[in-house]
């Protein structure tokens, strides 16, 4: 059974992780955004086609952007008796799908 201080830092904790998510999903976005941008050009926008010789970059960029999914956001908070780091987990899966598939017509097996 959880005692009540407990249920009340569950409660700080589940608020905070709503509270960063906006500037976690930036940062990702950032990141994302930058990856892509040094391999964008190596696709063909017309036809969504990659030379061979561009397939292996293309893909380890397409692998660095998918590995962000599971985002980890690293806060520093100022608590009441400690500091120190708070890490939330978020998952960005879809919105990096979307990415993906809008700035190089990649689309994961399923969707």
């Amino acid at each position: 059974m959880e005692t009540a201080k407990e249920l009340e830092q569950g409660e700080v904790f589940a608020s905070q992780h709503e509270i960063y998510k906006d500037a976690a999903r930036e940062e990702c976005l950032s990141k994302a955004a930058e990856i892509i941008m040094n391999v964008e050009h190596l696709v063909d926008d017309m036809e969504t086609k990659v030379d061979v010789n561009d397939c292996v970059i293309v893909s380890n960029a397409i692998l660095e952007v998918l590995n962000l999914r599971f985002y980890d956001y690293v806060v520093w908070v100022e608590g009441k008796y400690k500091d120190g780091d708070l890490t939330f987990e978020y998952d960005f899966s879809e919105m990096l799908d979307d990415l993906l598939e809008d700035t190089l017509g990649f689309m994961k097996e399923g969707k």
